[in-house]
């Protein structure tokens, strides 16, 4: 073998994993994720430090030791100023007319809008998959990766709940003796483990409801009232009990797909 040969197949082993390395689309000039499932993923996939990457939102999973470059308010808070810095800019938002109808008023920009409600977890991670493909380049094997992470998390998740556990989960926390007035039914990790016949909780066709003190009286002495608390970009994780009560807190457990997936499973773990 000659030695320029040797030397060209030594350089290509040493170019090829950077070459390799998933990475945005060259001809995107800027990306602005303000969708918390979207920055999830962006941080699944190594791109939460790439350059293009300029800004998320404040409502994200993400710190800002992990994350320190701008942070946006997000939703209808967004301002003209704001609209300005995401001139020729693809913008991920979360599923919101209000967001859509700001983001047109903006010069150039290219809205992505992910849609979740109603959708499981699994299926969320998917079509956040099939998005991100169509901005990126390399990282088939890292997308591979995430939703893999995501089935395992799901089959061992479903393993630790045991069935007919009588619960309802709550946004938000506790004030004082007061239940917080919103439950979580037919949405993200909470229809799954309906759908799973995991959980007898409150009885409703809508994601979303208030609470009755009828239906509250149709549950045992036994049933667990589980307040679920986003702790955000402060990355806090803790479970609270007393008595029949537990607060979940825990970064993004309330951002559709795999964090919520994590802060079901870090949950199941200590009731």
């Amino acid at each position: 073998m000659s030695i320029c040969l040797k030397i060209f197949i030594v350089s290509f082993l040493m170019i090829s994993p950077l070459k390799a390395k998933c990475t945005f689309r060259q001809n995107l000039k800027k990306v602005i994720s303000l969708s918390g499932p979207m920055t999830v993923l962006l941080k699944e996939v190594g791109l939460l430090d790439h350059p293009a990457l300029g800004g998320i939102s404040v409502f994200n999973p993400v710190s800002k030791e992990q994350f320190k470059k701008k942070i946006y308010p997000g939703g209808i808070f967004l301002a003209n100023s704001t609209l300005k810095e995401f001139k020729d800019s693809v913008v991920f938002f979360d599923e919101s007319q209000q967001v859509k109808n700001v983001l047109k008023l903006g010069e150039g920009i290219i809205s992505e809008e992910i849609k979740t409600r109603n959708v499981l977890p699994l299926e969320v991670m998917k079509k956040l998959g099939e998005i991100l493909r169509g901005y990126t380049v390399q990282c088939e094997k890292e997308l591979q990766a995430y939703q893999q992470k995501g089935e395992l998390i799901q089959r061992n998740l479903l393993k630790k709940i045991p069935h007919g556990l009588e619960v309802v989960f709550y946004l938000g926390g506790f004030k004082g003796q007061r239940l917080p007035e919103t439950v979580i039914v037919h949405d993200g990790v909470v229809k799954l483990l309906i759908l799973e016949n995991k959980i007898k909780t409150y009885p409703s066709q809508l994601s979303y409801v208030n609470w009755s003190a009828r239906m509250m009286s149709s549950f045992s002495s036994k049933l667990k009232h589980v307040a679920v608390i986003d702790s955000g970009m402060k990355l806090t994780q803790a479970v609270k009990k007393v008595s029949q009560r537990v607060t979940l807190i825990y970064p993004g457990s309330l951002v559709p797909g795999l964090s919520q997936l994590e802060a079901f499973s870090y949950l199941a773990d200590h009731l």
